[in-house]
């Protein structure tokens, strides 16, 4: 079963989009915060668990649309049979995008422009009981003990990765923010 894959083949961003998606989310090239954005953000995450501590809270983690010619851009050079897309933000001094599983797509197209840090990790988890249902019966996760780890990868800068977002998956260890375009799939165009 796949989790994700890096699509080399795929042509990279215009520099147009990415100081779009730079100045979307209030920072520069470099990724400092010019504004105070993302602090707007800041109170919305929840509670996440490993052996009944609290670790942390998981980010807000907004997806907007940033430029209407990438839309075209995308489905001239990228693929025309897309959902949505748009720049994926966490919350900068958030070190979780916590446990889940996307409800409106299947497959994520992600293009990194900032990584959350040198160890920041996306994991993929299956549930060690498969009949567990979670309190609010949602697509969250909130106790790491649930959850067994079945793979995982480090997100190369400016690399296309489709993700399979239907299975649990968390973004771990983000130090420094998280910035990324993503594109909503529900087929995998990349699956050989």
């Amino acid at each position: 079963m796949m989790m994700y894959k890096l699509l080399y083949k795929l042509p990279n961003v215009p520099d147009e989009f990415i100081n779009a998606a730079w100045k979307y989310c209030g920072m520069n090239n470099d990724g400092e915060i010019v504004n105070n954005f993302e602090t707007t953000l800041r109170g919305h995450g929840r509670e996440l668990y490993k052996d009944g501590v609290l670790i942390g809270k998981s980010s807000a983690n907004l997806r907007k649309k940033f430029s209407d010619s990438f839309e075209q851009w995308a489905r001239e050079n990228i693929t025309p049979n897309f959902n949505d897309y748009g720049i994926n933000f966490t919350e900068s001094g958030m070190n979780y995008s916590g446990p889940h599983y996307d409800i409106s797509r299947n497959y994520t197209l992600i293009y990194l422009l900032k990584n959350g840090g040198p160890d920041a990790v996306t994991r993929f988890y299956k549930l060690k009981d498969p009949s567990y249902k979670n309190k609010d019966n949602n697509n969250h996760y909130d106790d790491y003990n649930k959850l067994e780890l079945i793979d995982e990868i480090k997100i190369p800068l400016y690399t296309w990765c489709i993700i399979d977002s239907k299975v649990i998956h968390s973004v771990d260890n983000i130090s420094e923010g998280r910035i990324g375009i993503q594109i909503s799939l529900m087929e995998n165009l990349w699956n050989e």
